[in-house]
């Protein structure tokens, strides 16, 4: 079918979940945050998402197999996080964001595979496609900040080829989009979204930059800083190294000094 040529997938096969432990950091940071039977509960946690975790390192699973995976990931710490509200309600803002820092990446990864599930797993439907490019659109900015640079790299460089091949596929089959305004109307909102991820992790990298060059100047700035704390004495170290008339006049300073020297024999 004409739209199975026209709304291509997205390739990001190779896209891999990080192998590490994802709570290892957050487990020790809140081990003794609880008590009792709470402690018990959050081993428990800890460990079952140990456990799921490694469900999703399977690359055999399919998009959809791995956003549920996530999915229930997400459900798990938020439950938790509902019975023991009172506790995380107090808890100091440093602890509490690891555990905000956990659903965030749970949530991201969902939004992700989902997305590529709709994509990819759809039998190419224009329709579930659409839809997948539309909600990786919308949430690219909740993953954006947790994925490494690869990661981000290979979803940039696959908009991009898509664009490239409808760009083709277009110019080929000009007259059957005019003559079905759906498809037409679907492929334009791909390009839009896809056009839209290209920016946003642009301009992810421009500030991500920006950030790196400041903090480089204001490093450099901090240097300048503490030169200019040392000791007079110290700054001026070598300011008049073979000056001529600086050594005339410390010669004469020193003649001047001397002769104010009471002479021993008169003593």
């Amino acid at each position: 079918m004409i739209d199975t040529i026209l709304i291509e997938g997205i390739d990001i096969d190779s896209i891999q979940v990080s192998s590490e432990n994802p709570i290892q950091n957050l487990k020790e940071q809140l081990n003794n945050v609880f008590e009792a039977s709470d402690k018990i509960q959050f081993e428990h946690l800890c460990q079952e998402t140990y456990f799921v975790w490694q469900e999703v390192l399977d690359n055999s699973k399919s998009y959809k197999e791995r956003s549920q995976i996530f999915k229930r990931l997400y459900s798990f710490w938020n439950e938790f996080c509902q019975d023991h509200k009172k506790i995380l309600d107090i808890m100091p803002i440093d602890q509490r964001k690891y555990i905000e820092d956990v659903f965030i990446l749970f949530r991201s990864y969902y939004c992700l595979f989902s997305s590529l599930a709709l994509i990819n797993e759809s039998e190419r439907q224009a329709q579930q496609v659409a839809n997948g490019f539309l909600q990786l659109a919308e949430t690219v900015d909740i993953f954006i900040e947790f994925f490494p640079d690869s990661q981000l790299n290979q979803l940039y460089d696959s908009c991009k080829e898509w664009i490239s091949g409808t760009n083709r596929n277009i110019a080929e089959y000009d007259k059957e989009l005019k003559e079905n305004p759906k498809l037409s109307v679907l492929v334009t909102q791909i390009r839009s979204c896809s056009s839209l991820i290209i920016l946003k992790i642009e301009e992810h990298f421009k500030q991500k930059e920006s950030t790196i060059e400041t903090e480089t100047t204001q490093g450099e700035n901090k240097e300048e800083i503490d030169l200019s704390s040392k000791p007079w004495w110290e700054q001026i170290v070598g300011t008049f190294a073979d000056d001529s008339v600086y050594d005339e006049a410390m010669k004469l300073g020193r003649e001047y000094r001397e002769s104010l020297r009471p002479n021993s024999s008169d003593q």
